[in-house]
């Protein structure tokens, strides 16, 4: 046997002192079998942590297309050996289209069968956890370009490049070298590619608790930055974030043309009290948005201040224009009001 075939054979096998006696005998760690396999991706394919290691040290190709064109991560992703997926990522292994289409595939394979009864629901679940952490790593490894493409020419490949930081940054992928490009970008021609600005801002600022960044960020732009903001800080409302820092732009927003920001800002409000924030300063700003001519406004008014009246002070003060509510126009409306001014009437009687 040659020292190639036992190299190919131990990493197979898992017999590290073996792979390195055949590395000191002079075997070419990148040596090919018929299907040009190297020792790396019968390691990967097998799982073999600490094989992996030791070739990759030891020079190992980590993108080498072996049998049916599969580099050593694709081995080790479709074998289900998730450390070794994290070994070769660490190590700088791409994420190809055909890796993440190729475990889509098999993540829609699996719902399938889980409806049918054939498959564990956890299964499914668990590759579409990998499916995301690997597509998390995709966006991760294409960041430069995807930044460099915040200043195309065309809208589309701008557009692109925006959801593209957007769904980065809310997978917890630092964007700050984007950060200057995307403030230039609150000014583009284009709604979408504004409001997905917004919505990445909003989130950087939010997890470095800069404040006043966000403050400043939604005074300076337009209804559209607005709105993918605030998408941002309804789930963040909905997490439990203190962003008490914030209040003040949050209460801002209350009254913007937008209908969706009102509406939003409204629920922001809400949540932020259910997870026990003190926001009973805002309790006049929604009594007055209680008034707003839009009935879906008039209802998250009420919403936000059941919740507030519910998780952390006294609505009394609301409780006139709640009870005026009782005979307006919209269902939605009369029965939120109820259901806020019923809690009010618990709390009182406690």
């Amino acid at each position: 046997m040659t020292p190639n075939e036992q190299l190919l054979k131990a990493a197979a096998q898992g017999n590290l002192d073996e792979v390195k006696a055949a590395l000191a005998a002079g075997a070419d760690v990148n040596g090919r079998d018929a299907y040009n396999n190297t020792a790396l991706n019968e390691a990967a394919e097998y799982g073999h942590t600490e094989i992996v290691t030791h070739l990759l040290a030891a020079g190992a190709d980590i993108e080498n297309l072996g049998g049916a064109d599969k580099t050593p991560l694709m081995n080790a992703a479709f074998a289900g050996h998730m450390k070794v997926v994290g070994q070769l990522l660490d190590g700088g292994a791409q994420v190809s289209d055909d890796l993440l289409s190729s475990v889509q595939v098999k993540v829609n394979i699996l719902k399938e069968n889980t409806e049918s009864g054939m498959v564990n629901p956890e299964a499914a679940q668990a590759w579409e956890g990998f499916l995301r952490y690997l597509a998390t790593a995709r966006l991760r490894q294409d960041l430069p370009q995807i930044v460099a493409d915040l200043a195309a020419e065309e809208t589309a490949a701008r557009q692109n490049a925006a959801d593209r930081i957007d769904r980065a940054v809310r997978r917890g992928i630092g964007i700050s070298t984007a950060v200057p490009r995307l403030h230039q970008l609150t000014r583009d021609p284009d709604a979408e590619t504004r409001t997905n600005v917004g919505s990445a801002l909003t989130i950087h600022y939010v997890r470095a608790r800069q404040w006043a960044a966000i403050g400043e960020l939604f005074a300076a732009s337009d209804e559209a930055v607005k709105l993918g903001g605030m998408s941002l800080l309804v789930s963040a409302a909905q997490e439990g974030l203190d962003f008490l820092g914030i209040l003040p732009t949050i209460v801002s927003l209350l009254s913007a043309e937008s209908l969706d920001i009102r509406h939003d800002a409204a629920i922001t409000l809400g949540y932020a009290a259910t997870n026990g924030l003190d926001v009973s300063s805002t309790i006049p700003d929604l009594t007055q948005r209680l008034a707003d001519p839009e009935p879906d406004a008039r209802t998250m008014a009420a919403w936000a201040l059941y919740r507030i009246a519910k998780y952390v002070a006294d609505i009394g003060t609301a409780v006139p224009s709640l009870q005026a509510l009782q005979t307006d126009e919209s269902q939605n409306v009369r029965d939120m009001a109820a259901e806020a001014l019923q809690m009010w009437a618990s709390k009182q009687e406690k």
